[in-house]
């Protein structure tokens, strides 16, 4: 395979004949695809199955020699951003991202998959170079500068690895954990999606198959959108895998990179892997900022060898997503065995509700027995006795109606949290205490907040940001600790969308299953 092809035009170490760096001037100006030779120094330990740039490089490898050893490492290069108009764009993005696709910009990072790229005038090369502007706080990425992609090395080694839980497995847990492990054994599927109810315990049914590849001497990669996840779940998974060589990294983590067995990482922060994890887990993989992303997904896709195998985890699957090949894997009942709450669907007025004078027109024109019914008894049913959410479609509303709940309820303690709001941490921690009783909010808090025995209501739920499954994570605040696991939920729109009505009718069927399924002890 050596010399499997060539690229020399206007390309990588040269441009229009001119040596672009004199660290690079004895070196060839062509990428070519080598084999792979075992080469055992401290640099290939750090550099196996990852895409690297050559300061990257140079950062954790200062020496004399670094050019030499890259060499002879024989790595695949690529210039860190390539045009559009590159004769050879199909092969590099074959090669880099396992994938064919049509751009409709400049060019595309090869280093973080982004399309937004601009042409500069290049200090390094002293000409005009596409520069990737997403990359350039975590190290410059050019047409000029050279990407360097290698191949994790070496053959697995069978091991043993402890797996320790601290609780039993629920019926329906124990299916799905049952179900991921027969599908990592037996490689039917190159993907499969664990489907559960919100509050499922759902983390803890990938267990087994995490096990299982990590005794064969595999790669896990647990990946997820959210950072606070990343934290929250690290620590479990090191009460659980006790005696595996474990990595975190988010964005602000100390961590630094090691050669690690088990890799917990924000999906962002997978960008510098290449073709070195057996396995991979995407969870929450319909959060953002992964969901919409277009190049997230070639990053998650690119890390796993290209036998890898991925499991994603969601409670809110597209419907597409369900029905591709893969394997299906369902969690239908929480943990406690209590069924999710369903929502009441209600349809309510909301003319005066804007942001201009909208307390002085609620009091003058509006009144309080004026507001829907189910509003003002669930507001008098549980405020003070039970901590609230009220989920507002716009930061724009979140002034007014905190405002006005602090008017027509002087006695509670009301507070309003959004993306925007600095205090936003603090105000967080003080409703899990229980030390505010309605906090007014976006959907910044749709997911990853367990507050026991909270209520739910969303106003302006005829919003199209409310879509269904968006709505089903919000109904899932509702319910999730084994102390309090029933609640109250309430959808309020001027009208009753279609999106409302399918986020209850998937509650309610996965309540059916558990309940058919014996899942369900009350």
């Amino acid at each position: 395979m050596t010399n499997l092809f060539r690229f020399n035009d206007n390309f990588l170490l040269r441009k229009e004949g001119k040596t672009i760096s004199k660290v690079w001037e004895n070196y060839q100006p062509e990428l070519v695809f080598w084999n792979q030779k075992k080469v055992t120094n401290d640099l290939e330990k750090q550099v196996s199955g990852r895409a690297l740039l050559f300061s990257e490089i140079a950062s954790f490898y200062p020496k004399n020699d670094v050019i030499k050893k890259i060499i002879e490492l024989k790595p695949i290069i690529v210039p860190g951003v390539v045009s559009i108009k590159h004769k050879h764009l199909k092969t590099m993005l074959s090669l880099v991202f396992r994938d064919i696709f049509t751009l409709k910009s400049e060019g595309i990072c090869l280093r973080c998959g982004s399309t937004n790229v601009k042409e500069i005038e290049c200090v390094r090369c002293s000409s005009y170079c596409l520069s990737c502007r997403d990359c350039f706080m975590t190290g410059e990425s050019t047409s000029c500068t050279p990407l360097f992609l290698f191949s994790s090395k070496g053959e697995n080694k069978n091991r043993k690895a402890l797996l320790s839980l601290e609780f039993s497995l629920t019926k329906a847990q124990q299916r799905a954990y049952d179900m991921a492990v027969n599908f990592v054994k037996e490689k039917h599927y190159d993907k499969a999606l664990v489907y559960a109810v919100c509050g499922a315990g759902k983390t803890e049914t990938v267990f087994g198959a995490i096990k299982h590849v990590l005794d064969k001497g595999g790669k896990v990669l647990y990946a997820t959108p959210r950072r606070d996840l990343v934290k929250e779940l690290s620590e479990r998974f090191q009460k659980a895998f006790i005696d595996t060589d474990m990595l975190t990294l988010y964005g602000g983590s100390e961590s630094k990179y090691s050669r690690a067995d088990l890799v917990m990482a924000t999906t962002h922060q997978v960008m510098r892997y290449y073709s070195f994890f057996d396995l991979v887990v995407l969870d929450e993989v319909d959060a953002f900022p992964y969901k919409g992303s277009k190049r997230l997904p070639k990053l998650v896709y690119r890390a796993g060898k290209k036998d890898s195998q991925m499991i994603y985890i969601t409670a809110t699957p597209d419907k597409e997503f369900i029905k591709s090949k893969l394997e299906l894997i369902t969690v239908p009942s929480r943990f406690h065995k209590y069924p999710a709450p369903e929502p009441e669907l209600v349809k309510g007025s909301f003319r005066l509700l804007d942001k201009e004078n909208f307390l002085d027109k609620l009091i003058n024109y509006l009144g309080f027995s004026e507001l829907p019914k189910e509003l003002t008894r669930f507001f008098i049913h549980y405020g003070g006795k039970k901590p609230i959410f009220v989920f507002v479609p716009a930061i724009s509303l979140i002034e007014p109606v905190t405002n006005t709940l602090r008017h027509l309820y002087p006695n509670l303690v009301i507070e309003s949290i959004s993306s925007k709001d600095q205090k936003r941490d603090k105000k967080r921690d003080y409703f899990l205490k229980k030390k505010i009783d309605i906090l007014v909010t976006t959907t910044i808090m749709e997911r990853g907040v367990t507050v026991s025995g909270v209520q739910v209501v969303v106003l302006f739920c005829h919003h199209k940001i409310f879509e269904s499954r968006t709505l089903i994570q919000i109904a899932g605040r509702v319910g999730r600790k084994k102390e309090e696991p029933q609640g109250e939920v309430l959808f309020i729109g001027e009208k009753i969308t279609p999106s409302m009505k399918e986020a209850k009718k998937t509650i309610i069927n996965m309540n059916r299953e558990a309940k058919r399924l014996g899942f369900l002890d009350y």
